[in-house]
C-alpha cells in the first residue's frame, strides 16, 4: 500500500502480499535472550517459537499492518503455551521485528515492522535500497516547479487507481499518515509550514466502536493488478475469504471523500420581477 507511519513510526513501501510472505520465510531469526519480572530472570526464546508467533500475527493481520490477537488465541494457533507466546512477543520486540502498542483499557496492537525485516535480510537489502531511491526520486520530482518531460508526466488518478473505491481508500490512508506526521511535528515543537488542515483527519475518542473502525480500516486487503494500478479487494472477494464486511470503514471512506458537485448553482436574477 502506501508508506505507513501512522501505526508504527516505521517507513513502509509497497509491500505486496507476495513480498510479505517471502520476507517471513527469509528473515534471519535466532534464539533470543529476554528478561522478565525484575529484569533478573533471563530466558532464551527459541527461533522456532519466535517465527511461529510472527507468522501467526501476520495471519491475523490478513495482509494489513496490524492485528490485536490475544495471547490465548496465538497460543491456540501455534501450539505454544501463553507464557511462551508472551516471551516470543518480547523477543520480537527486542529484535525490532514487532511494535507493540499497549492501550489502557483496550487490547494491545501488534504491528509487524516490514522495513526492519527487509533491512535484516541480505537478499532484500538491495530491493529496499532501490525502493528508497525510487521514493526519493518521486518526492524530488513532485516537489519541483519545473515542467516535467513528456516521458515523466504525472499520472492521473485514472492511471493510478483501479476504481474510485481504491482511490478513496488510499486517500484515507494518506489522510491518516499526514495527521500522524503533523502530530509528531507539533510534539517536537515544530509546526509544519505547509500544514493544510483540510488534508488531516480526526476521530473522537468518545466513539464507542473506535476499535472496530480501526480494525476494519486496517484490514482492507490490497489486490495485485496486472496493469500496475492500485487496487483493493472487493466485498464479494472478501466474503469468500471469510473477511467481515468493512461497513463502518466504507462509511468513513465515502463520508470523508464525498464527491463535489460538478455544477455550482448560480444566484437567481430577480431583475424585472413584480
Amino acid at each position: 500500500m502506501k508508506r505507513s507511519k501512522p501505526c508504527t513510526g516505521q517507513t513502509e513501501f509497497d509491500w505486496d502480499r507476495g513480498a510479505q510472505l517471502a520476507l517471513l520465510d527469509a528473515v534471519p531469526i535466532v534464539t533470543t535472550s529476554i528478561t522478565e519480572g525484575d529484569g533478573k530472570r533471563a530466558h532464551n526464546v527459541s527461533a522456532a517459537s519466535i517465527r511461529a508467533v510472527l507468522r501467526s500475527i501476520d495471519s491475523h493481520a490478513r495482509g494489513s499492518m496490524s492485528a490485536f490477537p490475544s495471547d490465548a488465541r496465538l497460543a491456540d494457533v501455534t501450539d505454544l503455551s501463553e507464557r511462551q507466546v508472551r516471551r516470543a512477543i518480547k523477543a520480537l520486540e527486542k529484535l525490532e521485528y514487532l511494535v507493540v502498542r499497549r492501550r489502557p483499557g483496550r487490547s494491545r496492537l501488534l504491528v509487524i515492522n516490514w522495513t526492519e525485516l527487509a533491512q535484516r535480510t541480505p537478499e532484500w537489502t538491495s530491493e529496499l535500497s532501490a525502493r528508497t531511491s525510487e521514493l526519493s526520486a518521486r518526492t524530488s520530482e513532485l516537489g519541483s516547479d519545473e515542467p516535467l518531460e513528456p516521458s515523466k508526466k504525472r499520472r492521473t488518478n485514472k492511471d493510478t487507481f483501479y476504481n474510485k473505491r481504491a482511490q478513496r481508500y488510499y486517500g484515507l490512508a494518506d489522510a491518516f499518515e499526514k495527521t500522524y506526521r503533523a502530530i509528531k511535528a507539533v510534539e517536537k515543537g515544530a509546526v509544519p509550514l505547509n500544514l493544510n488542515t483540510d488534508e488531516l483527519i480526526s476521530l473522537s475518542s468518545e466513539i464507542t466502536q473506535l476499535d472496530e473502525i480501526r480494525s476494519e480500516v486496517c484490514r482492507i486487503p490490497r489486490k495485485p493488478n496486472s496493469s500496475g494500478k492500485k487496487q483493493v479487494m472487493s466485498k464479494p472477494e472478501m466474503k469468500k475469504l471469510e473477511i467481515p464486511s468493512p461497513n463502518m470503514a466504507d462509511c468513513m471512506m465515502m463520508d470523508t471523500f464525498a464527491p463535489m458537485p460538478k455544477k455550482v448553482a448560480r444566484p437567481l436574477n430577480e431583475t424585472g420581477w413584480g
